[in-house]
């Protein structure tokens, strides 16, 4: 009986343990202090955990694997771009990326 309680506790962590950890992001690129002489920037990354994921308050998209990657153009001087996801129960995390633009 205790081994039956044991595996039944087991699996019920193994697959709440996503949820307790919340929304994640991993950004891939551009690495923040980066300086670009061209205005055009790719943002990738993964996500895990997520319900929805915005990039300067603009709503993007994921594949199947979280992954996400997302055109930009950067503004002359210095440019703060800011991920941001959200769980199914609201949790949020936010992630920045500095670049400087020098045409």
């Amino acid at each position: 009986m205790a081994a039956v309680l044991l595996v039944i506790g087991l699996y019920g962590y193994s697959r709440t343990i996503d949820l307790v950890r919340g929304p994640q992001i991993e950004i891939l690129s551009p690495v923040t202090g980066t300086t670009y002489s061209k205005e055009m920037v790719t943002v990738t990354g993964q996500v895990q955990h997520i319900a929805k994921i915005y990039l300067n308050d603009n709503q993007i998209f994921t594949d199947d694997e979280g992954f996400f990657r997302e055109p930009l153009l950067l503004l002359p001087g210095y440019n703060i771009l800011t991920l941001k996801a959200e769980d199914l129960f609201g949790r949020q995390i936010t992630k920045q990326i500095k670049l400087v633009y020098q045409s």
